[in-house]
């Protein structure tokens, strides 16, 4: 696979606000992080923010903290050299890593946002910050998949503190 983004992606993301590249793990690997998110998942305290209604476990927090997963995602070439890229700095920090454990039809509506809303709120002064979504498995509507809206990191939109979800306050 090739570790370095062609400058006609970036300029598509510098444009759109998102990019997406595919198959930037193999199955043994998304194998092993499956693996290793099944141990995270017993070892999560239930908490509030880390369950839904019919979900038991909807989410695993700092796994950024978890040495095979940084070793499995984070220190990779193509996570390096693809949030260089986008971020065009020399220098990449993995602030959070978090895993998403829904099943469809299942758990709380998650209202339309712009994540800078939330960054803020934790002291980031800038929105020069990068999201990696890595999916692991099969990901459309029909599961409660990510809804991009292209172009809208172009403007900030006001947001309506009724809705953002309170899990992000734990």
């Amino acid at each position: 696979m090739n570790k370095n983004l062609t400058q006609k992606q970036i300029n598509f993301y510098k444009k759109y606000g998102y990019l997406i590249v595919k198959d930037v793990l193999n199955n043994k690997e998304v194998n092993q992080i499956n693996k290793i998110l099944k141990v995270l998942e017993k070892e999560q305290p239930i908490s509030r923010g880390v369950t839904e209604p019919g979900i038991k476990k909807s989410l695993i927090h700092s796994i950024h903290k978890n040495k095979d997963f940084i070793k499995k995602v984070e220190k990779k070439n193509w996570f390096q050299s693809y949030s260089s890229d986008l971020l065009n700095s020399n220098e990449v920090t993995v602030w959070n890593a978090k895993a998403n454990l829904k099943k469809r039809w299942y758990g709380t509506a998650e209202y339309y946002h712009q994540d800078f809303i939330y960054w803020r709120e934790l002291g980031f002064k800038s929105s020069q910050l990068l999201n990696c979504m890595i999916f692991l498995d099969d990901h459309s509507h029909l599961n409660a998949g990510l809804w991009v809206f292209p172009s809208s990191h172009r403007k900030m939109n006001t947001h309506n503190s009724n809705s953002i979800h309170p899990s992000i306050f734990h």
